[in-house]
């Protein structure tokens, strides 16, 4: 893993290989033909609302939104190639 500290955002990149279950329960499995990729990117933000709206207004996807599962907010994404990212937020206080 990879880790990128700037200005009060972090991202982490963590290598996936192919053949591999993106999420629990998956049905499909990582190929990386056109826009899949080993490497997956994490956005860690503070603000997890605007972070959200940005992708959405850069013509990105939302693919997945967690709100209340989980330590912390998340948004399955994907730009508007289809290259796939999360967006974390900070923990519920």
């Amino acid at each position: 893993m990879a880790i990128l500290d700037a200005n009060n955002v972090t991202v982490c990149m963590h290598e996936k290989p192919a053949g591999s279950v993106p999420a629990k329960g998956a049905a499909d499995v990582r190929r990386y033909e056109r826009h899949w990729t080993p490497v997956h990117i994490d956005i860690h933000t503070n603000d997890f609302d605007a972070v959200v709206a940005k992708v959405r207004a850069e013509g990105g996807h939302v693919e997945m939104e967690f709100r209340d599962h989980g330590p912390k907010p998340a948004a399955f994404c994907c730009d508007p190639f289809g290259n796939g990212f999360c967006v974390i937020g900070e923990r519920a206080k």
